[in-house]
């Protein structure tokens, strides 16, 4: 226990870890909203860190024609993987774990935000 002062000058005790460190560690097992948290999070770090590499392409292009010829091969290379990858995904024939609502991932990253 480490003695801290609050407002009023008086002396309390915060809890301390057994190993020292702060915060205590959760001991409990993730729960299935951390799960979804978690999920949702990557895939929006994925999708930022995409977004950034597609602006640093287009950035270094010496004109703005051939930003926009860039751009335009940007937009068919993905338009070609969003076919392959519906192809394999129907010859697979098996959907993915169901994603959560829509409403519940803005509801997340909105508490993320605060």
């Amino acid at each position: 226990m480490t003695a801290t002062h609050n407002e009023e000058g008086t002396t309390g005790r915060v809890p301390r870890s057994p190993l020292g460190q702060w915060p205590i560690p959760r001991t409990e097992l993730p729960s299935q909203e951390d799960d979804i948290r978690a999920r949702y999070n990557h895939e929006r770090a994925r999708f930022h860190l995409t977004l950034g590499a597609i602006r640093a392409d287009l950035e270094e292009q010496p004109s703005p024609s051939q930003v926009r010829a860039a751009s335009r091969r940007w937009i068919e290379a993905i338009a070609q993987m969003t076919d392959e990858a519906a192809r394999a995904a129907q010859r697979k024939g098996a959907q993915s774990a169901p994603l959560p609502p829509r409403e519940h991932l803005i509801q997340l990253d909105e508490e993320s935000r605060s």
